[in-house]
């Protein structure tokens, strides 16, 4: 007697295994098949083709009430590990290129402001403060990454009319404290300040530039060299070239970080904005290129 292995192996057509499916269509299935069918299935792995049929058909499904009760009742109490790199490029891949349809949008501005049910994990906790590697790791992480125009102005617009409360307040006062007593608060850079960043930049001067133990950022400055240069707007620093001066006592602001730059040791070398087409001569005069 032949084993089953032996018999040719049967090829059911498309056909057929239609008229199967339409035929136990609506009839449950017992907790024996189901097993059966679970115990058979264990360690395949599907193929694309098979999982791209599989979501094909499901597409327009909506789940039942008590599909959605059993999902709910199987992911309860189980933590997602952390998204490999892999994972996270997949993901961005399949979303590249997708539009927003506008349904998608319907459906998020309708759960906006809709209460869910559940109660925030941290709701009622304080948490303990971020530690300076979390920190690190969250700006590495968010380094080179600029926002679009549309998403400042949604940003713009969620915030308007908003007031911070006073503890908020007090805190951003006391963050921004911290920074300044770091030497690390970033400074505006006029548009003169970075023209001239062609010249300075490739013989090593820094932007931005501090000497230790004083706060003022000067334009641009050399360790090794000890030269700091400062790039000044001749109405915002009344040069009195010609140009209406702005009436603020910044001139002696200047002389202050001059004599500082001086009492450290630095060569102070100053380019105004009216002498722009002679800024390379000035430099080079100056022993700086």
């Amino acid at each position: 007697m032949k084993s089953p292995h032996e018999y040719p192996k049967r090829v059911v057509s498309q056909e057929t295994r239609e008229k199967h499916r339409q035929a136990k269509l609506g009839k449950p299935q017992s907790p024996e098949t189901i097993e059966k069918r679970r115990q058979k299935n264990l360690g395949q792995t599907r193929t694309v083709e098979a999982k791209e049929r599989i979501r094909q058909a499901k597409l327009g499904k909506p789940r039942s009430e008590e599909t959605k009760e059993k999902i709910r009742q199987t992911l309860t109490g189980q933590k997602r590990g952390a998204y490999t790199v892999e994972h996270r490029a997949a993901i961005s891949a399949a979303k590249k290129g997708k539009p927003v349809t506008p349904a998608m949008q319907a459906a998020f501005e309708a759960m906006r402001g809709v209460p869910t049910g559940r109660v925030p994990w941290n709701k009622g906790q304080k948490l303990p403060p971020i530690s300076e590697e979390h920190k690190r790791r969250i700006g590495e992480a968010s380094r080179g990454h600029t926002l679009s125009e549309e998403a400042r102005a949604r940003i713009s617009a969620a915030r308007k009319g908003k007031s911070f409360a006073e503890d908020h307040r007090a805190k951003l006062s006391e963050a921004a404290k911290q920074r300044w007593a770091r030497d690390d608060t970033p400074a505006f850079r006029s548009k003169t300040e970075i023209r001239v960043g062609w010249l300075l930049e490739p013989f090593g001067f820094v932007p931005q530039y501090r000497i230790k133990g004083y706060k003022h950022p000067y334009d641009y400055g050399h360790a090794e060299r000890k030269i700091v240069v400062e790039v000044q707007g001749c109405y915002w620093h009344a040069h009195g070239c010609g140009v209406k001066m702005i009436q603020s006592d910044v001139q002696a602001k200047d002389a202050q970080h001059a004599h500082a730059a001086q009492d450290a040791g630095y060569a102070l070398v100053t380019l105004w904005q009216c002498q722009e087409k002679a800024w390379p001569l000035l430099l080079k005069n100056a022993g700086v290129l």
